[in-house]
């Protein structure tokens, strides 16, 4: 039987061609954090997916709508330091 995923998770090929969409760069334009609509563009590392992992790189896979589905067109990828100023950052959703 597959591994199944909740509805609003990315599964891991949805994560990967995410990361591959970026060039392996963090996507993220929000004006708060003082991209003004460029993109933050860091350097991102594929090993070091997660807030608590070490080195240079760290990334997270963002839902642009935070109810939305762990789809492709809703994902996003942050570095951490993005991805720690998003308005869902460390909180948890229910389907």
């Amino acid at each position: 039987m597959p591994h199944m995923v909740a509805p609003f998770e990315f599964p891991k090929d949805i994560v990967a061609a995410a990361f591959d969409r970026a060039g392996g760069r963090c996507e993220c334009r929000l004006i708060r954090h003082g991209h003004y609509r460029i993109r933050c563009n860091k350097r991102l590392a594929w090993k070091n997916r997660g807030r608590n992992k070490r080195g240079p790189g760290r990334w997270e896979a963002h839902h642009k709508n935070a109810n939305g589905r762990g789809v492709l067109s809703n994902c996003e990828i942050h570095c951490v330091a993005c991805h720690a100023q998003t308005y869902t950052f460390g909180r948890t959703f229910e389907p």
